[in-house]
């Protein structure tokens, strides 16, 4: 199949895709197996003619003074804060979201939120954050290209879950405009967040908290710019309290990741970086960029030896979505061999959770020793 047939046949079946809104259900009806609960930071604006306005419970339409679905595509000066409870349904499988239509939430079947708060400001946001157990180390993930709010929180209470996250966790959303035809406007968007993800990451580390910083795809070189900025600026503390960061499917240019890297000293010393070979959808961004190759879908990882990153190869890894872009997100097979690693390292335990996988762990040591050591198979 020629690439334009390829990029046109893909380009339709996202576009045909149902986007995912968040569904309020009343806090007091039982059924739900398990409640997660998503801290929200967006730089998102208010937008009252946004489609994706939501509803609570009642029917009644919600409205500016609740943390509603009409935060839109469009980019704000301001960050706003809050807090969602997520319940997820007893039936709940691995790497699913099990999403409600608008106002057919059924809390046994469906991922629903069950509370809301709204914060005035960033101080509030961290007083909530401080009475959280476990708070000295906090996840920050920051999702991709064509998300909504919705989908970012929902991805993030589905991550918490099934990777059993033990520490608060944080939902970083930037304004996409949630549209296939918007991946320029994106690229746009990661570059107007920069600071906005900065200011968090600041708040978060002067408040005491190191920070596991995830990103997917399009959300990884919004970190990736983002810690460039701050290695420039002279942030070392904040670098330095950088407990991991987790790079799942990064729609980065090979050669504009090792400038990124260049610039980041220090480099953080957990580094870890989720690709696949298999990756449909870097192989559409690909042909939008005119650049061949795209991070997340590295052929050939020799020329990161001089970094001190852990790659995580899961082109051979079945289940998940079809474009195999989420996959370390949405195939019960990664999730399961993943997760049952405390540090995804070079260690001997690595070795052992990964034994029968489809999944290869190439570790790069700066200094030492070459990337694509394969240690297990």
């Amino acid at each position: 199949m020629r690439p334009t047939i390829w990029f046109s046949l893909c380009f339709v079946l996202m576009a045909c895709a149902p986007r995912g809104y968040m569904s309020y259900s009343d806090p007091e009806i039982a059924g739900a197996a398990v409640l997660k609960r998503i801290y929200s930071v967006t730089n998102r604006q208010y937008d009252e003619t946004f489609p994706g306005g939501g509803t609570l419970y009642t029917g009644i339409h919600k409205d500016k003074t609740l943390y509603s679905q009409n935060l839109s595509g469009k980019r704000a000066d301001q960050t706003s804060f809050a807090r969602l409870d997520i319940s997820l349904p007893p039936t709940h499988k691995l790497g699913r979201i099990e999403w409600s239509k608008w106002q057919d939430v059924n809390v046994k079947k469906h991922f629903a939120v069950r509370n809301e708060q709204t914060f005035s400001g960033q101080n509030e946001f961290l007083r909530s954050l401080r009475r959280e157990p476990d708070d000295s180390e906090v996840l920050l993930f920051v999702h991709g290209y064509n998300v909504n709010l919705s989908e970012a929180v929902y991805r993030l209470a589905q991550l918490s879950n099934d990777y059993d996250v033990d520490r608060p966790v944080i939902s970083f959303s930037w304004p996409s405009a949630a549209k296939t035809a918007g991946y320029i406007y994106d690229r746009d968007s990661v570059i107007f967040s920069r600071d906005a993800l900065e200011d968090v990451l600041r708040a978060l580390v002067s408040d005491g908290h190191k920070v596991v910083l995830v990103g997917h795809s399009m959300g990884s070189q919004l970190i990736m710019e983002t810690l460039r900025q701050m290695s420039i600026a002279g942030d070392k503390a904040i670098l330095r309290n950088l407990a991991r960061v987790i790079l799942m499917s990064p729609d980065i240019d090979e050669d504009v990741f090792l400038v990124q890297a260049e610039r980041i000293e220090p480099f953080p010393e957990n580094f870890v970086l989720l690709v696949s070979r298999s990756d449909r959808a870097l192989g559409i961004s690909s042909l939008i960029t005119g650049r061949p190759n795209r991070l997340g879908s590295i052929e050939s990882p020799d020329l990161l030896r001089h970094l001190p990153i852990t790659i995580v190869d899961m082109s051979n890894v079945r289940g998940g979505d079809a474009l195999r872009h989420s996959t370390a997100l949405t195939a019960p097979e990664a999730i399961v061999r993943i997760a049952g690693l405390s540090e995804i390292t070079g260690q001997a335990d690595a070795q052992r959770a990964f034994e029968e996988s489809n999944i290869s762990l190439c570790v790069a040591v700066k200094g030492r020793e070459p990337c694509l050591q394969q240690i297990a198979y």
